[in-house]
């Protein structure tokens, strides 16, 4: 059996554990972010952004391990949304904990975007491996 077809049985891990790791490096970045922010509008704009981006997440990844092309593209806008968290929100923390933090946001970013970037790969090769299989089964029925 050729490694494409196996595509058809086979779940989609590798793409949903990026994303899950995506997960992760965003509830680290935003429990020391909260620990750390004071109380005004922009702690309540952070959770709600973060609570958005979990949800999301959680949803992107069950439907990464099911070859959704689509939901592999939205794993990609998180990337890419997560990339620019890093320009847009400042901070006035400790320089060290600012690059520590930086860096959990680009962590996230590149493990959303290859994640993300995978799975669409995985899911084309495995749209081109079921039409195939299925004008095979095609010619041999008639």
């Amino acid at each position: 059996m050729k490694k494409n077809e196996r595509m058809l049985y086979q779940k989609n891990n590798l793409g949903q554990m990026l994303i899950l790791f995506s997960i992760m490096f965003n509830v680290i970045y935003s429990i020391f972010v909260l620990n750390h922010m004071y109380s005004d509008w922009k702690l309540g704009l952070f959770v709600f952004v973060t609570i958005i981006l979990l949800l999301f997440g959680f949803l992107v990844g069950s439907k990464v391990l099911l070859y959704s092309k689509e939901w592999g593209y939205v794993a990609v806008g998180i990337g890419i949304f997560q990339f620019f968290r890093v320009f847009i929100e400042n901070y006035d923390f400790d320089h060290t904990l600012l690059v520590l933090l930086n860096l959990c946001l680009v962590a996230s970013a590149l493990t959303s975007l290859v994640g993300g970037g995978i799975s669409v790969r995985r899911a084309i090769v495995r749209k081109q491996v079921m039409d195939q299989s299925s004008n095979k089964q095609h010619i041999l029925s008639t």
